[in-house]
């Protein structure tokens, strides 16, 4: 069987799958009908939270990726159940993000390490 050919981080849409539970201890999978996605482009971060639009400026310099503050527009959703919380742990994790570890067909956007000293 050949390896799965890799997408290239910047022109793809990216969907979330899980995010950080609020007490940042498990992944919570993304609400059915809630999509969440992430399109960085020529230094240009845009998608739709769940609920909301937003965009950011961000910069990679290879695992190091920093998100600039996120504009998001202002609607509230109802449904489904839980799609704003969802939307607001998303948006708080972009503001943390300091590294990005690449797959074939996927990212996964970490928080920094902290420092031993």
């Amino acid at each position: 069987m050949a390896p799965l050919e890799a997408v290239p981080f910047e022109g793809t849409t990216w969907e979330l799958m899980f995010y950080p539970s609020a007490d940042a201890v498990d992944a919570v999978p993304v609400l059915p009908g809630a999509a969440v996605t992430a399109r960085f482009d020529g230094g240009k971060l845009t998608g739709n939270a769940g609920c909301n639009d937003y965009t950011a400026d961000y910069k990679r310099d290879d695992t190091q990726l920093t998100v600039g503050p996120v504009a998001a527009t202002k609607k509230m959703c109802a449904e489904p159940a839980g799609v704003m919380e969802q939307e607001n742990a998303y948006l708080k994790m972009l503001a943390e993000v300091g590294a990005i570890n690449q797959f074939a067909r996927s990212i996964e956007l970490l928080k920094p390490m902290a420092r031993r000293c």
